[in-house]
């Protein structure tokens, strides 16, 4: 089995922001930090393949607002790690995409990983903490409403998208 990600991507120019932004944790990050291999994206479904993905055919691009700086706990593998991340608005434009990709992944038989529906929790991972480490204060910039653009691409098992297929 393999480990996907579908995702919106930010523009460029927003995504080297974001990971500049992130770089300010690398030294207490822990197995996850966004940089030029791991990229800045709103997951919509994480699920595991074997075998051949589904034609997604979903040529879309959504407005997504970053709301405000965040951390929360792990679940499950992440257990006893913060998180942290901003908090991204949850559209019903948004929804409507995550009950299409859903759709497309029961159809092939994929598993899905995180939550969907009323329980989905957009946001934008900046990098997973060291357990005991502190956050280090600074202000954190504000980013505009863009539009980004659906993909699908390999991730690893934490999530960190690696990039379109």
């Amino acid at each position: 089995m393999a480990y996907y990600n579908a995702v919106l991507l930010p523009p460029e120019e927003l995504s080297q922001g974001i990971t500049r932004c992130a770089a300010f944790f690398s030294d207490i990050a822990d197995g996850y930090c966004l940089s030029d291999k791991v990229f800045p994206h709103v997951t919509v479904y994480q699920f595991e393949a074997a075998g051949k993905l589904p034609d997604f055919k979903i040529a879309k691009s959504l407005p997504v607002f970053i709301g405000k700086f965040d951390t929360h706990m792990g679940e499950g593998i992440h257990e006893g790690h913060r998180w942290v991340d901003f908090e991204v608005m949850k559209t019903k434009e948004m929804l409507e995409l995550q009950a299409d990709v859903k759709k497309l992944l029961d159809e092939a038989g994929f598993r899905v990983l995180n939550k969907t529906g009323a329980a989905y929790r957009p946001h934008l991972t900046l990098c997973r903490l060291q357990k005991g480490a502190d956050i280090p204060t600074r202000p954190m910039p504000s980013f505009p409403e863009t539009l980004w653009r659906f993909a699908v691409g390999r991730s690893d098992r934490n999530g960190q998208f690696l990039g379109d297929i």
